[in-house]
């Protein structure tokens, strides 16, 4: 996610605008870091666009979804939206020297909208998820009476329309700076800089962390904790047995504690990284810069992998979700079968063998 307060400006802020830009002249090597870890991110965001996009066509396909499917599916739009920007649009700046909110105002606060609103609604989307499958562990009469899809729907509306809310005052101070060329936070006419530099980013600091990070800990250790009992119950009644669609609930629950814990892990180093920079005030030698610089990228590439790993992790733990998957490819045998029919319509077609 890009971050809304900075202390820094890309030196705007230090004696002489742009006088540490060129950082990577005192600093080589740790100008080839940043260049593989943000080619790195860019290839991370470019398979997250395809794998969210993915999850989303697979789970389209299914029928008597649970609310639980109706998150993944939520979730799985988030990081779409997230990652097509930030993992992958964004990193056109740092890769190639080229950035597309340098073009014009309107796209430099829109950019900023977009980049902050979408990050954020996938790590909320991440706490739903947890929340869901928390739930149905813990009150599961409760959950196959009301964990419907509607559900997911209303909670991820009133999500995005309080993360558009909250996330609205970038479009009122982002300007592109008219020394450097970059999209910063720099017209403070309907928002003073003292709110938005300090209280707004002190109540951001749980917002856009705390919060999302812990929530998601909390629900993914309790579901945890209770499939662990259960499984112990199941195992000693062996003669219990399970619907296909619960079978495949119990699945999403499983990969949503791998999807978790990943998020977790990542959304952990990322606020680390921001506190860092928030607590570097301003760029005042070619040191300061290379130092935000390289955080910047691991930023960056927290982000991406929180946005871009889950398809990935679905196809390793998940068996029907791989089926699912595989099943989006047509096979040649059923292609023949097909133009067996077209060419004798009364022959019948034997059912394949599993």
């Amino acid at each position: 996610m890009a971050i809304e307060v900075l202390n820094y400006t890309d030196s705007e802020d230090a004696a002489s605008p742009g006088d540490f830009v060129d950082w990577g002249s005192a600093y080589p090597l740790s100008k080839i870091i940043r260049f593989g870890v943000d080619s790195l991110c860019a290839t991370t965001g470019a398979l997250g666009v395809f794998g969210n996009f993915v999850t989303m066509l697979i789970i389209s396909k299914w029928k008597n979804m649970s609310s639980g499917a109706a998150f993944m599916f939520s979730l799985a739009l988030s990081d779409f939206l997230s990652v097509i920007y930030n993992g992958f649009i964004d990193m056109a700046r740092p890769l190639f020297g080229w950035t597309i909110t340098g073009l014009s105002d309107w796209v430099c606060k829109f950019s900023m909208y977009w980049s902050f609103a979408t990050s954020l609604a996938s790590f909320y989307a991440t706490v739903l998820f947890s929340a869901d499958k928390c739930t149905a562990v813990m009150f599961p009469f409760f959950y196959r009476q009301h964990g419907k899809p509607k559900v997911a729907i209303i909670a991820t509306v009133i999500m995005y329309f309080l993360l558009l809310v909250w996330t609205f005052p970038t479009v009122l101070v982002f300007r592109v700076h008219p020394l450097t060329g970059f999209c910063r936070a720099i017209n403070f006419d309907f928002v003073s800089e003292e709110f938005f530099r300090g209280l707004r980013n002190q109540i951001g600091s749980f917002i856009n962390g705390i919060i999302p990070i812990t929530s998601v800990f909390l629900f993914t250790t309790i579901t945890l904790i209770k499939m662990k009992i259960l499984d112990r119950k199941r195992a000693a009644n062996r003669s219990q047995t399970t619907s296909p669609a619960g079978r495949r609930d119990q699945e999403i629950t499983r990969q949503m504690i791998v999807v978790c814990i990943i998020f977790t892990t990542f959304g952990f180093v990322f606020a680390v990284c921001i506190r860092v920079l928030l607590g570097l005030g301003k760029v005042m030698s070619y040191k300061d810069e290379m130092r935000i610089q390289i955080l910047l990228s691991i930023v960056r590439l927290c982000q991406a992998v929180m946005n871009s790993v889950n398809f990935y992790l679905y196809l390793l733990f998940g068996q029907k979700f791989r089926k699912n998957f595989f099943e989006l490819f047509p096979r040649g045998n059923t292609r023949t079968q097909r133009e067996s029919v077209a060419s004798n319509p009364n022959k019948k077609i034997s059912a394949p063998v599993k």
